[in-house]
């Protein structure tokens, strides 16, 4: 999705990154519950 603005404070690359860092920690969180 993308989202073409002038003034785009909208910004679809944060909220990938938002993702992918919310997977990270729920892998860790994984690996934690596992040891």
């Amino acid at each position: 999705m993308m989202y073409k603005t002038k003034n785009s404070s909208f910004q679809p690359r944060d909220e990938e990154q938002r993702h992918r860092e919310k997977d990270i920690l729920y892998a860790a969180k994984d690996q934690f519950i596992e040891r």
